[in-house]
């Protein structure tokens, strides 16, 4: 492949990459809505939120114990 083919490669590889790390508000939403429904706290999708956009391990969902 020629320079200028390379770089349009890396261009177009850039872009998907952006759209794969952006979720829009309306997938959001829908994370959210799930994880009520399934029954997490406001804390609980809080965290993992944060645990998601900073990778901050005190924010990372433990596991509750089953009754």
């Amino acid at each position: 492949k020629t320079i200028a083919e390379r770089k349009v490669a890396r261009l177009e590889w850039k872009r998907k990459e952006d759209r794969m790390d952006n979720m829009n508000m309306q997938e959001a939403s829908r994370v959210i809505l799930g994880l009520r429904a399934a029954g997490w706290s406001e804390k609980d999708i809080n965290d993992f939120i944060l645990y998601i956009e900073t990778g901050d391990e005190q924010y990372k969902p433990k596991e509750k114990p089953t009754k």
